[in-house]
């Protein structure tokens, strides 16, 4: 997905809130939690900012994960940083530094590393490893923040966003994608894809790329996302699914 590069008060898609799934239900509380593991990732290519959304995952809670699409994290060719990205993440109104512990730009994921105080605790999105629960999903439900005002300086100030509940129906299903009949828009990419499963959303899936490059992306409801794995937050290169 085409990223945002911004260096003025750039306006974005809107869109409304989905509200159903927020009662007073299993699948409300869930969602709920959910909501606290979201955050929006801030790639500084020397004062050219690109923005994309990420979550924290269940892991070992010193660890503090977070998944995002791979190409949130980098720099474009002939960026002025020549290829450095210095990586921040926004959580609930304050900016933390975050370090870039692997990166596939084939699958086009990345794990990071965030740097909260001890006292912030975020909620971890459970991960399923790769096993045949992933061939008997459910529609799946995407979870994600639009961007919608920003206006950078050198320290990338944020004004404002909006969190965005939408479902989908998934068109296939590959070894490492997923086709969605979604409206993924520019800076949605690193979204969350859920799954009901015992009581609980896991992640099945990260928002990566729209079918077709149109202005108005509501028009296009196909997007395409990178099946995760829990296999991911191994840092053994080997351990991850095959290519």
């Amino acid at each position: 997905m085409k990223r945002l590069a911004i260096k003025v008060l750039l306006l974005l898609f809107g869109a409304a809130i989905l509200g159903g799934t927020a009662n007073a239900t299993p699948q409300g509380d869930a969602i709920r939690l959910v909501k606290k593991a979201m955050l929006v990732v801030s790639t500084n290519c020397r004062g050219l900012f690109y923005w994309g959304n990420g979550f924290f995952v269940e892991s070992d809670p010193n660890r503090r994960l977070v998944l995002t699409a791979g190409h949130d994290v980098l720099c474009e060719p002939g960026d002025p940083s020549g290829g450095e990205p210095k990586v921040s993440v926004l959580y609930e109104g304050r900016f933390y530094d975050a370090k870039i512990l692997k990166l596939d730009e084939t699958l086009d994921y990345a794990v990071l590393a965030v740097d909260l105080p001890k006292e912030i605790r975020p909620y971890g999105i459970p991960v399923l490893e790769n096993s045949g629960i992933y061939d008997d999903l459910s529609p799946v439900v995407i979870y994600t923040i639009l961007l919608n005002e920003f206006d950078s300086n050198e320290e990338g100030s944020y004004f404002g966003a909006q969190f965005m509940l939408d479902t989908a129906v998934i068109a296939a299903k590959g070894k490492n994608e997923l086709k969605l009949n979604f409206a993924a828009c520019a800076g949605m990419s690193g979204g969350s894809v859920l799954f009901w499963h015992e009581n609980n959303y896991y992640a099945i899936g990260l928002i990566k790329d729209r079918y077709a490059d149109t202005a108005d992306c509501s028009k296009t409801r196909i997007s395409w996302a990178t099946r995760i794995y829990k296999e991911f937050l191994n840092m053994d290169p080997a351990t991850a699914p095959v290519k």
